[in-house]
């Protein structure tokens, strides 16, 4: 056998006719001479087309993945041959070879196709060996074979078909009804490849019996990532009214109806039980449904869900296990494999296990599947035996540290789901490792904790800086806080931040968030539900939360509306957020910057610590500390000088992994080097099966595939998922292999166009739906800076786009990239969106831009996003007509489209305060250039126009910016609200000449006077400061005054209706909570809104508190639930805009505003003593973050923990304050009566 033939052999799977061993047999004890005697007759019994091959030196993890050990030495064949013809009757045809590949030697025993048999022991060969092998073992006249890839007794059918082989017959498997039952579960094993982790598992499963079947609970073995059930009365009786307790024990378990919009899906260790038919309430059974009702009825959700579902699992190979027991579903399940195979493509591998095999034929042939004839006894059974039987003591603990300083250990239900998305830091002492793993660390892996526990890391001078920023913050308790570590790509962040939480796990409850790709799938709903996770850490420990939150995993959007999430919630965490940034920024109170290269004192210590561990390289190190090119002075160069295999200097060091190496495999390291260099992510190696000429239903491994010495530049971050091993080697790689037939690797950028649109194209499947991953690698590339989306912020009229794109020097590949991408990936509408602002910002193409940004909405009409980048191409057409002094009218066309295409984003997004301040940022501008225009360098910006928009700016701005405002109670406003305030401040001019300029205005026919009255009224509260409580009295008439008349004239006008309620509780006279009723409901009744539907509910609520009318109460609870129902996918619906004060009717209620600043050591308010505290009972408790207080018999949400309440707190009397959020009311600062 030659390198090159034993190099095809070591891409195969095991099976029947091939084996890896990790050890050669020990031929001097009685069991190795058994074990190698029984392995060779098994492969010699077994029918096949080919020789057969046990190979030596090779370790076989299970998840398609392989360890390459070599052996030290191989023994003589004669030794091997000798031995064998004593024991084996007729003795095969056998060869061992020494194969030297790659410098490691391996042994390969082949078994040559031989029909001599069948082959058995020599009895007594076998005799000599009784006292020390038992009865059962290497029985003389059994028929050993192998099945699978185990070996096992030939009885039956399957001997027969041995025989028969020997005697010239078919090697062709035994299939179907044909097939011998004892050989069922290890067939069935066989075709799920034992469920490999390296796969996903989908199960569908018809109506059973939980009641007659003992060995149900099997089921839960295997890793489901979905449950499609075909039962709606599964929960009674059936399966997930048995399974469902056992499974959430082990696996996030969520339900979903095929009504649902969306699932909670890529978390780790989540299943989804999607139910196809429904749940029924009840116990009468549901009508039956024909096939044609069931498509009509659920077909077209079941298919958006189950292409959601394959995106998620995409690009690892998916099994479908079909469990067939019940013939009357073959129509549906025909179905929904059509969809599975849609989606999913050549990935998906569909299994059906039934007791009927000749009905399911009819499913199986179009969709190439195996039928396993297995009774549903026994493939329960065995899947019950797959799950080891675990003490108390196995596993972890998930003891956390606790305010007393004793550890509290984690509700084991609470586990799986908070694992789901974070991976926590328990007490629990980490997995030790050998020195080789710990060593990999320092040759570019992630550091492990166990290597951080025995500080394998060298110290950073910032480390110190940093985590006494951090444990400051923790310290001081209260509101949610951010912490940011920046840094330059391949300096250390991660390390370092990792070093700090490892150092505080021991004192605070810590966490990482792990990333999910499918999170764009679900609005909010992801940071609302890591949000709840870290609550419920502190809750448990009543300790403040540290949570490490890394830019390569989790996008800043998310993490943006996660910190959102935390602050409405008010719950006690610190966030530190580990961002690269190409721009160092300066320390301050919570911001460090971690320097790109090691600082003289940092190098000192690398050198010392390497030197001290490899003292045969110390010339290469010290030239490293010494090396005047900065870019050298990384930790990693350290390492890699220290452990790299022929280390003569990084470029030498990667050109000779490249040499010679064939294209699949170049292209392959091109890829990963893109991945790494542009988007900080690694691949999934599954993306890679057609080019290395892997079955799409097969795992691939790259450490099989790829040689050894592109190994050295790589590592394996999670299984099946491979990046490069630093940064420094994938810029090396992209400008060795980009640079081919230029004159100087300097150019190799040149080339990047073309390597990115091969990239895209090799994420783009070709078939079906793109996997969420891979539209993960995409964004991350080609769109984010920095891990942040510049759509949808004020910066999309930046010039900045994506390194990458900034990297292609020319315009017009440029262009091409981007339009290249539209045509891949046709249905993303970002990629349009990102297309269309290239054209605008870069090209000055407004024409194409604006075609490209309909397109966008064409296909995504519902996302804020993109009717915001439509808003931003249209104020660039504003700001560029303005800038060739274009008359009035065609600016304020343009300027109309982008005012309502932000009117759009802020209706679906209002918690997203980009989509006011780049209307405002506009108007400003425009308000300036109408004054310009009319005035020319007159100071006055309050000169009539007729231009509506014009005209009425400046009080659009002001209630843009109040709703801002708004948005961030308790906050600091962002630099964008405040420069905004500074230039609308700086229009005004002088307060008494503004309010006389509007007043001269009011007399006139030819203006919008209710708006010439709104300004009027910004212009008082901004003699006040601001303030409404602070306006003198005779103003605050004047104000009263300005409103009646707006609404007498525009009783729905929303402006109006906005600042009445801020103003009719400081009026001298305030209205009675009815009249503002009657003027709330015509609002409502005019523009039903969510504002209009949460001041109905407010004011209901003060009417009952004030009457008990049970007429007020109902009234209080349908506005209750209309406002959550509009609100349900913002992230501030919790967060509180109203409180109950002291005062009686209206003159009750105190804007959050007038609270003040958070109080950490109170942890409320300041001005707290502003609100009234009322009296309830303890209601409902579901658990320390969540029950309800009864007042008055309207239900108060607050959190138990808090006062230290448990379930035995039911019914005690408590007093709180009650705040108004859009979900309902919240009680704060609850205390026991």
């Amino acid at each position: 056998m030659t390198p090159e033939e034993l190099q095809v052999l070591l891409r195969r799977a095991e099976g029947e006719c091939h084996d890896y061993k990790t050890k050669l047999h020990d031929t001097s004890t009685p069991k190795g001479k058994a074990d190698l005697v029984i392995d060779v007759i098994s492969m010699a019994n077994t029918p096949r087309e080919e020789d057969a091959h046990i190979v030596f030196g090779v370790k076989d993890q299970g998840n398609g993945q392989f360890d390459f050990l070599g052996v030290g030495s191989v023994p003589d064949d004669a030794d091997w041959q000798q031995l064998l013809a004593s024991a084996i009757e007729p003795t095969p045809r056998f060869s061992l070879e020494p194969i030297q590949l790659d410098e490691t030697l391996y042994a390969v025993l082949t078994i040559a196709r031989d029909r001599r048999g069948p082959f058995h022991v020599r009895r007594e060969w076998r005799n000599k060996l009784n006292e020390h092998l038992g009865p059962a073992t290497l029985v003389h006249g059994v028929t050993y074979y192998r099945r699978g890839s185990s070996n096992a007794v030939a009885t039956g059918d399957t001997l027969r078909w041995i025989v028969q082989w020997m005697n010239g017959g078919s090697p062709e498997p035994l299939r179907g009804d044909n097939a011998p039952l004892e050989d069922a579960w290890e067939r069935f094993l066989e075709r799920v490849q034992r469920f490999s982790d390296a796969r996903r598992f989908v199960l569908v499963a018809p109506r059973i019996e939980a009641s007659g079947l003992a060995t149900l609970r099997g089921l839960t073995a295997p890793p489901w990532s979905a449950v499609v059930d075909l039962d709606p009365l599964s929960e009674q009786g059936g399966l997930i009214g048995e399974l469902e307790r056992e499974m959430t024990l082990v696996r996030s378990l969520y339900r979903v109806l095929p009504s649902d919009e969306t699932m909670a899906l890529g978390g780790r260790n989540a299943s989804q039980w999607i139910f196809a038919k429904g749940l029924t309430t009840g116990s009468e059974p549901p009508t039956p449904l024909t096939f044609r009702k069931w498509s009509a009825q659920y077909g077209r959700d079941l298919s958006r869900h189950l292409a959601q579902l394959a995106a998620s699992l995409h690009p690892a190979p998916v099994t479908c296990l079909i469990l067939g027991y019940d013939t009357s579903e073959i129509q549906i399940l025909h179905s929904l494999l059509g969809d599975l195979a849609g989606s999913s493509g050549e990935a998906l591998d569909v299994v059906i296990a039934t007791d009927e095999a000749s009905a399911y034929e009819q499913v199986a042939g179009p969709f190439e599947a195996d039928v396993i004839p297995i009774s549903l006894q026994q493939l329960c059974a065995g899947l019950a035996r797959l799950e080891p039987e675990k003490s108390a003591s196995d596993g972890p603990q998930r003891t956390l540290p606790s305010v007393s300083g004793a550890p509290v250990m984690l509700d084991a239900v609470d586990a799986p789901w908070i694992e789901e998305e974070l991976e926590v830091l328990y007490l629990d002492p980490p997995s030790e490792e050998s020195d080789d793993d710990s060593r990999d660390f320092l040759q570019g892996s992630e550091i492990s904790w166990y290597a951080l526990s025995r500080r394998a890391d060298v110290d950073r001078s910032k480390t110190t800086s940093l985590h006494a920023k951090v444990a400051r913050e923790l310290d001081r308790g209260g509101r949610p806080v951010r912490v940011n570590l920046y840094h330059t790509s391949g300096a250390g962040g991660t390390t370092v931040a990792r070093r700090v939480l490892w150092d505080l796990h021991y004192l605070y409850p810590c966490a990482i968030l792990l990333g999910n790709p499918s999170a764009q799938h679900v609005g909010n709903k992801w940071a609302e539900d890591n949000a709840e996770r870290i609550m419920r850490l502190g809750h448990v420990t009543q300790r403040r939360v540290l949570v490490l939150a890394e830019s390569s995993r989790v996008p800043e959007r998310l993490l943006s509306d996660l910190y959102d999430s935390l602050q409405n919630r008010q719950v006690s965490a610190v966030v530190l957020q580990v961002q690269r940034r190409a721009i160092s920024a300066i320390d301050d109170q919570r911001v460090v910057q971690l320097p790109s290269f090691l600082l003289d004192q940092e190098a000192d210590r690398f050198l010392e610590e390497y030197t001290r561990a490899r003292p045969d390289r110390s010339l290469e190190l010290r030239r490293i500390r010494h090396s005047g090119n900065q870019r050298e002075r990384v930790p990693f160069h350290f390492g890699l000088a220290a452990y790299g295999r022929d280390f003569r200097g990084l470029d030498r060091y990667v050109m000779t992994r490249l040499d010679g190496l064939e294209s699949a495999h170049r292209e392959v390291l091109q890829h990963i080097a893109l991945a790494h260099h542009y988007g900080q992510k690694g691949m999934p190696s599954q993306l890679f099966a057609e080019m290395l000429q892997v079955p799409a239903t097969r795992p691939v491994s790259l450490a099989a595939l790829l040689p050894d010495q592109v190994l050295d530049l790589l590592v394996q971050e999670e299984p099946g998922v491979w990046r490069m091993a630093h940064a420094l080697f994938a810029e090396a790689v992209l400008s060795q292999l980009l640079s081919a037939g230029l004159q100087t690797t300097s150019q190799w950028k040149a080339g990047l166009a073309d390597a990115a649109i091969s990239f895209a194209r090799l994420c783009h499947s070709g078939v079906g739906v793109v996997g969420d991953t891979e539209l993960d690698l995409i964004e991350r590339i080609f769109i984010y800076r920095d891990s942040r989306e510049l759509m949808g912020t004020e910066q999309a009229a930046s010039r900045s786009f994506s390194q990458l794109i900034e990297d292609i020097s020319l315009p017009n590949s440029a262009v091409r990239l981007l339009q290249q991408l539209t045509l891949l990936f046709p249905s993303e509408s970002h990629l349009h969106a990102h297309l269309a602002r290239y054209q605008a910002v870069r090209m000055h193409d407004l024409a194409r831009a604006k075609s490209s940004i309909d397109r966008a909405l064409d296909l995504s009409n519902s996302d804020s996003v993109v009717y915001h980048m439509k808003g931003m191409i249209h104020r660039q057409e504003v700001y560029d007509l303005m800038d060739r002094k274009s008359t009035l009218g065609p600016v304020v066309r343009s300027a109309e489209v982008a005012s309502e295409a932000f009117s759009t984003s802020r209706e679906l997004r209002r918690d997203n305060e980009h989509g006011y301040i780049s209307e405002v940022q506009m108007l400003l501008r425009l308000a300036d250039y109408a004054r310009q225009q009319v005035d020319g360098n007159n100071r006055p910006v309050f000169t009539y126009t007729g231009e509506y928009l014009v005209d009425t700016a400046l009080e659009k701005s002001e209630d843009l910016l109040a709703q801002v405002a708004q948005l961030r109670t308790a906050e600091q406003p962002s630099k964008f609200a405040v420069k905004c305030r500074a230039q609308l401040d700086e229009l005004y001019g002088n307060h008494e000449e503004a309010v006389q300029r509007y007043r001269s205005l009011l007399g006139r026919a030819d203006v919008d006077s209710p708006s010439v009255r709104r300004s009027l009224v910004w212009v008082y509260l901004k003699k006040a400061g601001g303030q409404w409580h602070g306006l003198k009295p005779k103003d605050m008439q004047t104000i009263e005054t300005l409103l009646q008349v707006n609404l007498r004239e525009q009783s729905g006008d929303d402006r109006t209706m906005r600042l009445w309620i801020r103003a009719a509780r400081h009026v001298s006279n305030p209205p009675s909570v009815d009249e503002l009723i009657g003027q709330f409901s015509t609002w409502h009744l005019d523009n039903p809104s969510l504002e209009s539907s949460y001041y109905l509910y407010v004011l209901h609520v003060l009417k009952y508190f004030d009457s008990s009318s049970p007429v007020a109460r109902g009234e209080a609870e349908r506005y209750m639930e209309e406002c959550r129902r509009r609100a349900q996918y913002r992230t501030d619906r919790t967060k509180s805009f109203e409180w109950l004060g002291s005062g009686v009717g209206i003159g009750g209620l105190v804007h959050q505003s007038r609270l003040g600043e958070w109080d950490s050591n109170r942890n409320f308010f300041r001005h707290a003593t502003l609100l009234s505290r009322v009296e309830g009972r303890v209601g409902q408790y579901v658990g320390p973050t969540k029950g309800w207080i009864d007042v008055n018999g309207l239900p108060v949400f607050y959190v138990p923990g808090r006062p230290g309440h448990q379930r035995r707190s039911a019914h005690h009397r408590v007093t709180c304050v009650v705040g108004f959020s859009y979900e309902g009311l919240r009680g704060w600062e609850v205390r026991d009566v």
